[in-house]
């Protein structure tokens, strides 16, 4: 059965911050007390909703930086914590814990991520030009203790369209970004597109890769490296410094903090005629999975994995792809989503059909999870049923229809938890974060809640014009006191 949040919800927001200078520090915020110790476990890391010891934090709703992003007062788009055990219950406390708008334009790597005692997150640029226009399309890497204290500046980038990650290995953060760089090739300056790191410390910045092609992280923020390709530039036109991009690339896997990155294969086969182009598609805890377009002697397409050694999966090429576990692929093929088992003999075994387009979004050991391109909504398919079954929506509403925004998951007292900002039609307050509680199992049941925190001036709305009741039990108190 679904039932909507609105009405049994109470909130109140605990926590008190004050924006002024104060000694070396730029922002200054009241410390929020029984935090989340260092070494707590942490799921679901890197999107709209993070757990941390016995904490969930959450972006309180979808924002795009409209306004100026000033740090201390209060923002849909904040982020704010509550206790899971108290996520969807009445009368719970929800603190803020960064007062200024998460955001970033590039759905698959838009949210948080907590490492150690410290939160990282990306935010619109609040600085203005000579004209005095807010530079909000450029993106400020930033970072806080957990408790919300000592907030700093890492690093601001031009474009907040680019993908990026936080990655921690060995107790250090960094960020990998793809932004563009300009160079200097046979005498002359050319802009090529780039892969950087930042050590989030030290603040740092180095250049991994030039001429890059494809970027894929790891989509559940479970590796410490990334897997590129990267274009092949030769010099042999007219008097030789005409610059040529070749049909063939090299494929690659940095681990950050590394001196350099580790050749996974080469595109450029002169000796055996025959010349490659690689495309990674998966990068799952280190593990790369990768399509190969060969021409030449040996012309063809294969999809492969590399994890150490390059190893060939199937003779044909992959594009969207979830994976499970011994290599098992679910992708889509002539209408179906279809679940691909490799060994000594190839198994291809139909799920459901898939006649939209489709993004993958989690795989359990009982279900797979994908959205709907066109409409946003959430769906899931048995993948134990042992025969063709139909997909099964498992929300109420549908994802806000933006760039930025993913659908998001963690598991909630057992269950699984899909979370996403909410923008359907049919509901009041658009663009904060719901819940949808699904109990894994034969039989569907779920219930789809409102987590977030609706803002002061839409409250004053829903009881002053609209005379509504039920949406004065949520308790604003700004945190401006």
């Amino acid at each position: 059965m679904s039932k909507k949040l609105l009405a049994v919800i109470a909130l109140v927001v605990a926590s008190m911050f004050v924006f002024t200078a104060c000694g070396g520090d730029e922002y200054a915020f009241d410390a929020l007390e029984n935090n989340p110790a260092a070494t707590d476990a942490v799921e679901s890391n890197g999107g709209s909703y993070v757990q941390k010891g016995e904490y969930s934090y959450f972006i309180n709703g979808a924002e795009d930086g409209g306004d100026t992003n000033t740090f201390g007062t209060y923002h849909k788009g904040s982020i704010v914590r509550v206790k899971t055990s108290d996520l969807i219950k009445k009368d719970r406390v929800v603190e803020t814990v960064v007062p200024k708008i998460i955001y970033a334009e590039e759905a698959d790597s838009s949210g948080f991520y907590i490492f150690g005692d410290k939160i990282y997150y990306t935010t619109p640029n609040s600085g203005k030009d000579a004209q005095g226009v807010v530079q909000m399309q450029k993106l400020d890497f930033m970072m806080a203790n957990i408790d919300g204290t000592g907030t700093k500046l890492i690093a601001t980038i031009e474009d907040n369209k680019q993908a990026f990650r936080f990655i921690e290995k060995d107790g250090k953060v960094y960020v990998l970004y793809v932004g563009t760089e300009d160079i200097t090739l046979n005498d002359e300056e050319t802009s090529t597109t780039a892969l950087f790191e930042i050590d989030c410390a030290s603040k740092e910045q180095k250049t991994v890769a030039n001429n890059v092609d494809t970027v894929v992280f790891d989509s559940y923020a479970n590796s410490d490296s990334v897997a590129y390709s990267q274009k092949i530039i030769s010099t042999d036109g007219i008097n030789g410094k005409q610059a040529i991009e070749e049909n063939c690339n090299n494929l690659y896997q940095y681990t950050v903090g590394s001196e350099k990155s580790v050749e996974i294969a080469k595109g450029d086969n002169s000796a055996n005629l025959q010349y490659s182009k690689f495309t990674p598609v998966a990068l799952v805890d280190e593990v790369v999975y990768f399509n190969c377009e060969s021409k030449g002697l040996e012309s063809g397409k294969t999809f492969n994995k590399y994890n150490g050694n390059v190893a060939e999966l199937a003779k044909t090429n992959y594009t969207s792809v979830i994976i499970g576990d011994n290599d098992t692929v679910f992708t889509v093929d002539n209408g179906y989503i279809v679940k691909i088992t490799f060994g000594a003999t190839t198994v291809s075994t139909k799920i459901c059909a898939a006649n939209e387009d489709i993004k993958f979004e989690y795989l359990t050991n009982d279900y797979v999870y994908y959205s709907l391109v066109e409409s946003y909504t959430l769906h899931r398919a048995s993948i134990t049923a042992g025969q063709l079954v139909e997909g099964e929506q498992i929300i109420i509403g549908r994802m806000r229809s933006t760039l930025w925004a993913a659908y998001d998951f963690a598991v909630v007292d057992g269950k699984v938890a899909a979370f996403y900002f909410n923008d359907a039609d049919d509901i009041t307050y658009t663009n904060y974060l719901y819940a949808s509680i699904i109990e894994e199992g034969d039989e569907l049941k779920y219930e789809t809640k409102r987590i977030g925190l609706i803002s002061e001036n839409e409250q004053k709305h829903a009881i002053d014009r609209e005379k509504d009741d039920k949406y004065a039990v949520e308790d604003f108190i700004s945190a401006q006191n």
